[in-house]
């Protein structure tokens, strides 16, 4: 935080959007109550941090200018939501980052950030899940091992402990098995509330491209009302609001993903294959596309699957357009790979939002079909003259660097593109003057 080479720090505080207050919760735990202290109390850590913020106000005048509106701590010990109990009013604005983001005990998601919880030494990431292959052969429906601590894990205990293959759940893992392989193998990894409502099984299970579940907002929708959830599944017909939420490009890093698939392929405009499509037959709109033209057609290529040895982005960048109907869910990574092979999407689907269409017009570099149209699919794309298919092409390939993953990150890409959808959604909400 203090490096000169912090991209996010400001050098003049005139110039600051926000103000980092960098106080610690759990080393304040250990000085005022090991071994001075048999109580548990929150008085000492609650007064000074309120001596903390006075100090802030007194000595500069950026607080006073928001109320703390535009200050903020970070902190994963359980007891930070209270230290501003004593003191709501002053505390009124102040953002707080917190794991512990627990609605019925003062957590605002207007106001406060949800930060995902996770382990960094023991048995962290690194060694647990961070890399692990993220294989699409995921035979384990769901997957669960913890302790049953607190009433969501032990009804889960009750009903599902030891009591079926495909969605296991157990209470601890017997000796030697491995937990993050497990996870590797799963398509749903259950994250339920234990001691708090964060657990660092959710971060855990996002890096071995696990789904993590359940869903957090459905049962009280009041409460969620203004929260912005960025969703790879931005269904409108299940709540997704343009307005408020942000559609995620699904994309996958590791794997058959976009590094080895189609991100490194020469763009090439010797396209030999009209349209493109290999996956599952799940759901209405893949029924029907491969109905119509499962094997058919040379230059339409439409596969259920593609026979082993053959080449997945191969073909993808071999050909002008690459179909992208929805499937289990309306997103797929499908797309990305699509604009990463320079492979003009043909978007099949109902309901979806598309990414960052705040600023990206999608008609500018793809095509969208209806379902009704997909019986006339290879007349509808040998209709689009060769010039227009250039221009769509450039099109995708300009909008590449916005759909890439960088480590760190670059202006432009993916990350800056999710930031820049929240803010705009967060500039609808405005501090009191």
């Amino acid at each position: 935080m203090e490096s000169k080479k912090n991209p996010f720090a400001a050098q003049d505080p005139e110039e600051a959007h926000a103000f980092f207050l960098p106080f610690s919760v759990a080393k304040m735990r250990t000085f005022f109550y090991m071994p001075l202290y048999n109580t548990y109390s929150r008085d000492p850590i609650q007064h000074f941090v309120t001596d903390y913020v006075q100090v802030i106000l007194e000595r500069y005048h950026y607080w006073n200018r928001s109320n703390g509106g535009d200050h903020f701590m970070v902190s994963c010990h359980d007891w930070a939501p209270c230290i501003s109990d004593k003191n709501p009013k002053l505390f009124k604005n102040f953002i707080r980052v917190l794991c512990n983001a627990n609605s019925s005990e003062g957590f605002n998601p207007e106001r406060d950030v949800s930060l995902p919880e996770f382990k960094v030494e023991e048995r962290s990431l690194f060694t647990s899940t961070q890399f692990h292959a993220s294989g699409t052969n995921q035979s384990i429906l769901g997957f669960f091992a913890g302790g049953g601590h607190r009433y969501i894990r032990k009804v889960l205990l009750k009903h599902w402990k030891n009591k079926d293959n495909e969605l296991q759940v157990h209470e601890y893992l017997p000796e030697g098995q491995d937990y993050g392989g497990l996870m590797a193998q799963s398509k749903f990894c259950l994250c339920p509330s234990g001691y708090e409502v964060a657990s660092p099984r959710i971060v855990e299970a996002i890096h071995a491209a696990c789904v993590p579940a359940p869903c957090i907002s459905d049962k009280n929708p009041k409460l969620f009302k203004n929260f912005i959830r960025v969703l790879c599944n931005a269904n409108s017909s299940e709540g997704f609001k343009p307005g408020r939420d942000v559609s995620l490009p699904e994309f996958k890093v590791e794997g058959k993903g976009l590094s080895t698939s189609t991100q490194l392929r020469a763009p090439g405009t010797n396209r030999s294959i009209l349209g493109f499509f290999a996956g599952g037959g799940h759901r209405h709109i893949r029924k029907i596309l491969l109905r119509h033209w499962k094997n058919k057609d040379n230059e339409l290529q439409v596969h259920e699957y593609l026979p082993k040895g053959q080449d997945y982005g191969g073909f993808m960048a071999q050909s002008k357009f690459c179909l992208c109907p929805s499937g289990y869910e309306v997103a797929s990574p499908r797309l990305v790979e699509a604009i990463h092979a320079a492979c003009v999407p043909v978007i099949m689907s109902e309901h979806y939002v598309l990414p960052f269409s705040d600023v990206l017009d999608w008609s500018k570099f793809s095509i969208q079909i209806t379902v009704e149209d997909i019986p006339q699919l290879k007349k509808i794309l040998q209709a689009i003259t060769n010039e227009e298919y250039l221009k769509l092409q450039k099109g995708v390939i300009q909008v590449q660097r916005h759909f890439t993953l960088n480590r760190p990150a670059q202006r432009f890409d993916i990350i800056h593109m999710i930031l820049h959808s929240v803010w705009l959604r967060r500039i609808n909400f405005h501090l009191p003057s």
